[in-house]
């Protein structure tokens, strides 16, 4: 496990990031919640959004949220209507706050070292057991929206029970 300086610095940007990102394509007040470490992998919402992470470093972060959020970012995003189901056109809003904001957070954290990542999965379900054994020890940030929470659960290594202390490297 890597040190807890390390680890706060990798939190703080990913924080850092997510806010920007998240004000920014919502348009909305955005406010730091929480962040803690889960000894067990779980989400907390029912609607979740997996983005996978291969190459040098391995793992998913996943950004989970109730349908009442989903739909209040949505309504924000588009801007021109009130999103009143979650159907294609929300799915696909906040498949792309996804994507922006995970993909632009592990930007900032792996700085020149190489990765890839998939497209956002979205899974409709508070139970997620996609993801192997090894990645039990989560990472969490939440994000405080006016419409709700948005939970990110940050689960990566670099090799196995490397938990994530290659990334932090970077934030030296």
């Amino acid at each position: 496990m890597a040190d807890t300086e390390n680890t706060s610095n990798v939190m703080k940007t990913f924080n850092a990031v997510s806010l920007y990102v998240v004000k920014q394509m919502a348009r909305c007040k955005i406010e730091e919640g929480r962040t803690y470490v889960k000894e067990r992998f779980y989400v907390s919402y029912d609607f979740s959004f997996i983005i996978r992470v291969t190459g040098k470093y391995t793992g998913a972060v996943i950004m989970s949220l109730k349908e009442k959020t989903a739909l209040f970012l949505a309504s924000a995003m588009v801007r021109s209507q009130h999103v009143k189901q979650f159907d294609k056109l929300a799915e696909s809003a906040i498949q792309e706050l996804a994507n922006m904001t995970i993909s632009r957070a592990l930007l900032a954290i792996a700085g020149n070292e190489p990765f890839n990542i998939t497209p956002p999965e979205f899974i409709r379900s508070g139970k997620i057991s996609l993801i192997g054994e090894e990645m039990q020890k989560t990472f969490v940030t939440e994000l405080k929206t006016p419409g709700g929470i948005i939970e990110f659960n940050i689960s990566l290594f670099n090799g196995p029970g490397d938990f994530i202390s290659d990334l932090e490297t970077n934030q030296k």
